[in-house]
């Protein structure tokens, strides 16, 4: 019987380490696109109210961009941009993506476009933004049915 134990205790650690993994892989947004990533992650720097500009130069191809962001956060360190409601790939082609944010309604915000367009490309392993429009048109409005 003693000689059993180390292959059961082997076989439950395997049991365990593959559940943990399964669990952390259902968490993950698996079918999220990495410009939406790279996005996710320049505007919760932009929330967080970061002044670092090697923080933001990684989503930028002119470095001076990345200052200017930086360089534009007060003392205060207050967010920058408002919360979003989301953020999905609108269009992509062989030259690079279109992300949409539709921004969450916020005080803090009140001139503050309804959705924001992100032009980008990928560079490497790094998604770089070219742009950023006012798009609050394209946001559909909401439907006027609403069930009971």
């Amino acid at each position: 019987m003693r000689h059993l134990r180390a292959p059961r205790a082997a076989i439950l650690a395997c049991m365990i380490v593959t559940v943990l993994l399964l669990a952390g892989c259902a968490t993950a947004h698996v079918d999220e696109h990495p410009a939406v990533a790279a996005l996710t992650n320049l505007l919760e720097l932009r929330r967080a109210g970061s002044a670092d500009a090697e923080a933001y130069a990684p989503f930028f191809s002119n470095s001076a961009l990345a200052t200017e962001l930086a360089d534009s956060v007060g003392e205060e360190r207050a967010p920058a941009v408002p919360p979003w409601d989301s953020m999905d790939v609108s269009s992509e082609t062989s030259q690079g993506v279109e992300v949409l944010v539709v921004w969450s309604a916020d005080a803090a915000f009140p001139n503050w476009a309804e959705a924001t367009r992100f032009l980008m490309h990928a560079e490497g392993d790094r998604w770089i933004i070219d742009d950023a429009l006012d798009s609050t048109a394209d946001v559909p409005a909401p439907s006027d049915t609403v069930d009971h």
